[in-house]
Order: structure tokens, then C-alpha cells, then sequence
């Protein structure tokens, strides 16, 4: 048998430490090469899903000033940029990602491009991930509501989940309110109400829980009540007509259709005229005025 001189044995020995560090140090290489790498590429989808919004409100302007050229050159250049950005997305794996801002992020595409099922799917992922994120439970709730009635139970149940959890955020306060939407849907009108008003509780600024019970007061024959909240709410903002009225007219319509009687005062007949004018439905508020 040939031997091996102990020299190379103390020779490897000292190399042996040197091969490990190296190793290590190629290692790590890569991962922070990866994760930049990714950081980098997620930064580019963001920019292309912002370019994207960007052309949609610059088609939304341009039919608005009647240039339907510009309208529907714009809309097709945001549909473009949000299939590159998902495709950019898929490419990356991103319903398979470990990072929660990546998987809320390809979920509001997702939802922007009205698929609701991946997008539900990616967000579940996102809160078996970090289940103490109200955020994430806020948005996994609004998309099982937007994939309607089959999936109403769901929605209810992740948006509880995101209101109760502590310390309270403004994830939480949209959470109740979106609570209150979904309860005013399904005709919970009782519900409705406690979800808005435990909304308020936390943050008694919150302008679209105030405009919905002040709806929900119109709909149950409080006029008073309801004109006076839209007119402290349009003296802070005036740019609130528009919502007022999309959520007053159903609200007077159903008052009509319940044949509920107002109190029998000048102010309730007085407000009641009011919204009806408010919701430009101007014969209709002759009546009440003659009383």
C-alpha cells in the first residue's frame, strides 16, 4: 500500500476551514442575492400596477371631457399593464410566496381584475401566514363579500376576525364598517346599524359609517336626524353629494314601500322634503311642504 505523506494531512486540515467560509460565503451570497432580487422585481410590479392606475383615471378623465379616442386608448393601456403585472406575479410564484406584503399585493390584483378566487386563496395563504394582521383579515373578508351571496358567511367571518383583534387600527374600524355594508346587503338592517355605530366607536370621524346610518335613519322615517347628519357632513366635505344620494334614494324608496308614518311635525315634513330634493326627486317634496 502507498501511504499519504502526513504533510497533505495537516495541508487539508488547514484548507478545510478555508473551503467551509467559502462555502458559507457563496451561500449567503445567494440568498441575499435572491431576496433583493425579488425585492427589486416586486418593486417593478408595483410600479407597473401604479402606471396602471394612473392610465385608468386618465381614461376616466378623458370620456368624462367627451375625448372618447384618448377614453379608450387609456383604458386599454391600464387592462395591459395589469396582465403584465400579474403575469410578472405568476412568473415569481407569488400564490406560493412566504411574504405577506407580496401575497396582499397580488391579491389587490387580483381582486382588480375581479378574480376572486385566487385572489381569496392567496389572501388565506397570507393569514395562516400572519394571523394577528387585522389588514390581511379586513381584505380576505372584502373579497369573499365581493364573490357573493355562496360566500357571505365566510366574508362575516373574516371581517369579525379582523375586528377583533387588539390593539384596535384603522384595519379594525374598516372592518366593522365593511361588517355594516354586508349586514345593509343582506337586508340585517338591525345589524347594520351596531357594526357602523361600533365603528364610530373608534374613530367617531369615520365619514362613511355616518353617512349610512344617517341612511339608515332615513329608511326608518327619522328625517330630522338623518338632514341634519348629511348637512354637518356636507358642511365638512361637500364632495359627499354624490354618495349621499347613491345610498339616501334606496333608503326613501324602502321608507315609501314600508308605509311608515313620520311624526306629524313641521321639522319631520320639512327634512323629509329636504332629502327627497336631495335625491332630485323634486314633485315628491311638493306633499310633505304642503303639510
Amino acid at each position: 500500500m502507498c501511504s499519504i505523506p502526513a504533510s497533505m494531512f495537516r495541508s487539508f486540515n488547514i484548507m478545510r476551514p478555508m473551503i467551509n467560509l467559502r462555502l458559507l460565503f457563496l451561500f449567503a451570497f445567494s440568498v441575499v442575492a435572491l431576496v433583493y432580487g425579488q425585492d427589486f422585481g416586486v418593486s417593478g410590479i408595483k410600479a407597473n400596477v401604479e402606471e396602471a392606475f394612473r392610465a385608468r383615471q386618465a381614461s376616466a378623465d378623458a370620456f368624462a371631457q367627451g375625448n372618447a379616442e384618448e377614453g379608450q386608448s387609456q383604458a386599454q393601456r391600464s387592462a395591459s399593464l395589469f396582465r403584465e403585472a400579474r403575469a410578472s406575479y405568476e412568473s415569481m410564484r407569488a400564490d406560493e410566496s412566504v411574504d405577506v406584503g407580496v401575497l396582499v399585493d397580488y391579491a389587490g390584483l387580483l381582486n382588480e381584475m375581479e378574480d376572486y378566487d385566487l385572489a381569496e386563496n392567496a389572501l388565506l395563504r397570507a393569514a395562516a401566514i400572519a394571523p394577528g394582521d387585522a389588514a390581511v383579515w379586513l381584505k380576505l373578508g372584502q373579497t369573499q363579500a365581493a364573490l357573493g351571496p355562496a360566500s357571505e358567511s365566510r366574508a362575516i367571518r373574516s371581517l369579525r376576525r379582523a375586528a377583533d383583534i387588539e390593539p384596535s387600527s384603522q384595519s379594525t374600524v374598516e372592518a366593522h364598517a365593511s361588517l355594516g355594508a354586508l349586514y345593509q346587503q343582506a337586508g340585517l338592517y338591525e345589524f347594520a346599524r351596531e357594526a357602523f355605530n361600533e365603528a364610530l366607536e373608534l374613530d367617531p370621524d369615520h365619514i362613511g359609517s355616518r353617512l349610512t346610518i344617517a341612511s339608515l335613519d332615513a329608511r326608518e322615517g327619522k328625517m330630522v336626524e338623518a338632514e341634519a347628519a348629511f348637512d354637518s357632513i356636507e358642511a365638512l366635505s361637500p364632495e359627499h353629494g354624490g354618495y349621499i344620494k347613491r345610498t339616501l334614494g334606496p333608503s326613501l324608496d324602502e321608507f315609501a314601500a314600508s308605509r311608515r308614518w313620520l311624526p306629524d311635525t313641521a321639522d319631520a315634513h320639512f327634512a323629509y322634503a329636504k332629502l327627497l330634493v336631495r335625491v332630485d326627486r323634486i314633485e315628491d317634496s311638493v306633499w310633505p311642504l304642503l303639510r
